[in-house]
């Protein structure tokens, strides 16, 4: 789509103020705006989650412009990704509590059947220093999807630094132990500062996690 902002701000602008693009990903494009109505600030990226929980972003509106799935989050603070990169190195008690959090609300998920498939630290949002997993929506919107379509493409969806290895294997069946996997690399890398693994390409980050 050549001018999404556009797209995005004649779909909603009636009840939001879009501004400017501040995120994007291999699934979604995030705006912020502002609700006309509360004057709140919001994120604002495409699907649905119906999961209530402290430590996962609530969607406060969801729905479809000519096709085009979208949701409206809280407007966070700040990533995790972004407290790494300022800190290098998390304190313990610091690694230990958003951890914490952010398996508290990968439970819930993977109690209502829901897995997220992409939890890395940019997915992971900071309130004050409380932890929230984003992106729930879009994970919804992949549950929904035919995933053995998704398969026979070769289409697999994450991020390979984060990837399980049956995650990078194209298992379409996974379960919520994959998301274990992806918060134990995150937690590794809040601890040294870089993730586990790393590589020239895709395909050789994917095999150092599946063979290493």
């Amino acid at each position: 789509m050549e001018d999404l902002h556009a797209f995005v701000r004649a779909g909603l602008g009636d009840r939001f103020d879009i501004d400017d693009e501040i995120g994007r990903g291999g699934m979604a494009t995030v705006f912020e705006g502002r609700s006309r109505q509360t004057g709140k600030s919001v994120g604002e990226i495409r699907v649905e989650s119906d999961l209530t929980h402290p430590n996962i972003l609530p969607i406060l509106e969801s729905g479809s412009i000519d096709g085009t799935l979208y949701c409206v989050m809280p407007r966070m603070d700040r990533s995790l990704s972004d407290k790494i990169r300022e800190e290098k190195q998390l304190q313990l008690d610091d690694v230990i509590r958003l951890g914490r959090e952010v398996a508290s609300g990968l439970a819930e998920a993977h109690d209502q059947g829901v897995i997220h498939r992409d939890v890395k630290p940019s997915n992971i949002l900071l309130t004050g220093e409380t932890a929230a997993v984003a992106d729930f929506g879009i994970c919804r919107a992949i549950a929904a999807t035919d995933r053995s379509t998704l398969t026979q493409s070769g289409i697999t969806l994450g991020t390979p630094t984060y990837m399980s290895p049956e995650q990078g294997s194209g298992d379409a069946d996974l379960d919520g132990r994959s998301d274990i996997y992806s918060l134990g690399c995150v937690l590794y890398e809040m601890l040294t500062g870089e993730p586990p693994f790393s590589g020239n390409s895709t395909q050789s980050v994917i095999a150092k996690h599946i063979a290493e």
